[in-house]
C-alpha cells in the first residue's frame, strides 16, 4: 500500500489516498484519508481528515505514522466535527 498525494480539482487542496500496489504500479484506491471542505478556512498546508464510516481510526494512524499533526482546529460540517491537521510530509512545508 502507498500514500498518494493529489489535489481536489475545484480548489487545489491536498487529497490523500491509500492505494494498492500491483507490481510497480498503483492499482486502486483502498481509502480516501481526507475530505474536501471548500468553505472551511484552512491554511496552505492543512488537510481535513475523514474519520467516520470506513475511516474510523484513520486520524490516529496518520498521526502515528508522522504524516499529519495532532488536530490544529476543527470544522463543523453536516453534524460532524472534522479535524484539520498540518500535513507533515511531502515537501517540508509547515503550517
Amino acid at each position: 500500500m502507498v500514500l498518494s498525494f493529489t489535489e481536489y480539482p475545484n480548489n487545489g487542496r491536498t487529497c490523500l489516498r491509500l492505494k494498492e500496489v500491483e507490481g510497480d504500479r498503483e492499482d486502486g484506491v483502498r481509502a480516501t484519508c481526507t475530505v474536501n471542505l471548500p468553505l472551511a478556512p484552512m491554511g496552505e498546508n492543512e488537510v481535513a481528515i475523514k474519520t467516520w464510516h470506513e475511516n474510523v481510526g484513520m486520524l490516529e494512524w496518520l498521526i502515528d505514522e508522522g504524516i499529519v499533526s495532532e488536530p490544529q482546529h476543527y470544522a463543523y460540517f453536516s453534524g460532524v466535527f472534522i479535524p484539520i491537521c498540518c500535513l507533515l510530509i511531502r515537501d517540508g512545508r509547515s503550517c
